[in-house]
């Protein structure tokens, strides 16, 4: 994350608020600023297609995952 105030690219967290919109806190390591930032859920209909395809290798690791606890389950 940039800082607003002196455009370092170097900031930490100092802490988090989760929910449906999480607000973090920084600290800039170059000017020492404090500044919040909020991160909210952008929910639209994606076709399932475009899921698919954008994630087929997350969704080919979690189906090989799978597969091994449920041969290992069988197994017992």
């Amino acid at each position: 994350m940039i800082c607003p105030f002196c455009c370092c690219d170097k900031t930490r967290v100092i802490a988090t608020i989760k929910g449906l919109e999480n607000r973090r806190f920084r600290k800039c390591s170059s000017c020492s600023a404090a500044f919040e930032t909020n991160e909210r859920v952008v929910a639209r209909y994606l076709e399932s297609k475009y899921l698919i395809t954008e994630f087929k290798e997350y969704i080919d690791e979690f189906n090989t995952k799978a597969d091994k606890t449920q041969d290992h389950k069988e197994q017992r």
